[in-house]
């Protein structure tokens, strides 16, 4: 049984940008080279590396929910089809 006209389809993997990773390395780089914070500069500059890592997972999360509300919307959809298409058969069969 098909419940749609329409195939539906997504890639297979995902994998993220070469850029994306390389940006991430050197967040970790930069941030794991700071060992002890013995003054205002470098407490400010493991501040400063805690607010790029935080903007950094920020805007990851801005994307992951982007990429997935269409999906969730389509699913939605195909349950609202799925019920209206069983509706008359379900009180049919009580």
């Amino acid at each position: 049984m098909q419940l749609t006209n329409e195939a539906i389809t997504l890639p297979e993997n995902y994998s993220v940008p070469i850029e994306a990773a390389a940006f991430r390395d050197g967040l970790l780089v930069e941030s794991r080279a700071i060992l002890i914070v013995e003054d205002a500069h470098t407490q400010d500059y493991a501040a400063s590396m805690g607010r790029e890592i935080q903007k950094h997972l920020k805007e990851v999360e801005e994307a992951r929910v982007s990429l997935t509300a269409p999906l969730l919307s389509a699913q939605r959809r195909l349950m609202e089809l799925k019920q209206a298409h069983c509706e008359p058969l379900e009180a049919e069969k009580w």
